[in-house]
């Protein structure tokens, strides 16, 4: 099986033995035991709505962590029930229609950049530092997160009226699972490929290195100190990588999404392309031209070079650093590092390295090989179930 030998070289990505970090050396998943309220198959059961709380604890401290949840996913934002549900069962879109779709982490502001400049040429105002974000004032061109903006449990920034209006082609983004991705389950509540052709959608998804896409992860939603959450230290990346592995964090476990998502783009005449991060950073040119080609946008050359040169991580980050406005997606956490220094390379977005193979950083070897385990049974439940 493709997916399979593709993951499983991503774990096993070569990588400088003297990368790993000595101060990293006694980090021991196995120390960890994880806890899931509610729990998540009783929450998948009832399509339940509401928030989950996860923890991770070696008897001794224990690190909370919560996020959304959305008909059991685990959601990196909350919805309200009957605007989600009313939101599957009205959004209309059209064939010129473009989604970028990812599990989080894995490169999906980059690939926003790519597809935006490829639709609207290299003279185009982009904002990776609010990661690309639809504003009507400030970033027209931005992309569209359909489900935080239209059915927020808070206060929604956008009808389904004014998405409606917004002049083709509209981008969106959405880090849904394939089964709860917004234009598959057409007037039924079962997702399908059929559903989603008909819709005239062309989705492009990208992956990553597993391990990357959990070192990247940490950074954004590891907890840190404070009164909230009564932690004295940031959550170590051995607890993270135990709830990681299990599925308890933003969208649920990292194979389960990939894969899903992978079968779907190898089926005849898929409207889903589905490309890595690792591809994308090995040849540019060649990744950029590979999407441009699947959403049927003929481009020189020359276009495809400036495609490249703007999308690449210091064309984005030097946009990042520009001063603060409302609503920019600058955070201090993602800056600081695991034993508390700030990084001053991330302090200005979260555009972090934008590297490739990174994660040995921030793992000791014996957690590389609990994590390659944990990660590769899963694979096998995950191919066997497809």
């Amino acid at each position: 099986m493709l997916l399979l030998a593709w993951l499983i070289t991503s774990v096993d990505a070569t990588c400088n033995p003297e990368g790993f970090d000595p101060k990293n050396a006694n980090l021991d998943m196995a120390r960890w035991r994880v806890h899931a309220n509610p729990p998540v198959d009783t929450a998948r059961t009832n399509r339940a709505f509401g928030a989950y709380k996860f923890s991770a604890s070696d008897g001794r401290e224990t690190f909370p962590v919560a996020f959304g949840m959305v008909e059991g996913w685990p959601w990196p934002h909350r919805c309200d029930p009957a605007k989600y549900r009313r939101l599957h069962a009205t959004v209309k879109f059209r064939n010129t229609d473009v989604a970028v779709a990812s599990y989080p982490k894995t490169g999906t502001t980059w690939v926003e950049q790519i597809v935006l400049l490829l639709l609207h040429g290299a003279d185009a105002k982009l904002d990776p530092a609010s990661r690309n974000t639809y504003n009507a004032r400030r970033n027209p061109l931005g992309c569209v997160w359909l489900e935080p903006m239209v059915a927020s449990a808070r206060r929604a920034r956008m009808s389904l009226n004014q998405f409606a209006d917004l002049p083709a082609p509209r981008v969106l983004k959405s880090h849904a699972p394939f089964d709860a991705f917004l234009g598959t389950r057409g007037s039924t509540d079962n997702a399908s490929l059929a559903n989603l052709r008909q819709t005239g959608l062309k989705v492009i998804y990208v992956a990553r290195n597993p391990k990357d896409a959990a070192v990247s992860m940490y950074f954004q939603r590891a907890p840190l100190p404070g009164k909230r959450n009564n932690i004295k230290r940031r959550m170590p990346m051995d607890a993270w990588c135990a709830l990681y592995t299990k599925g308890y964090v933003s969208c649920g476990a990292f194979v389960d999404h990939v894969a899903r998502w992978h079968a779907v783009s190898k089926a005849v005449e898929s409207p889903v392309l589905f490309v890595t991060y690792e591809e994308l950073k090995q040849n540019p040119a060649k990744g950029v031209r590979k999407i441009a080609d699947h959403l049927g946008l003929e481009r020189s050359d020359e276009d495809i070079n400036a495609v490249v040169k703007l999308s690449s991580f210091d064309a984005m980050a030097a946009q990042a650093r520009k001063a603060p406005r409302p609503g920019d997606a600058r955070n201090a956490k993602y800056a600081t590092l695991t034993n508390g220094a700030v990084d001053a390379k991330s302090a200005s977005s979260h555009l972090r390295q934008g590297g490739a193979g990174t994660w040995v950083q921030h793992f000791s070897p014996l957690l590389s090989k609990q994590f390659d385990a944990a990660y590769q049974s899963t694979m096998a439940v995950a191919a066997a179930r497809l």
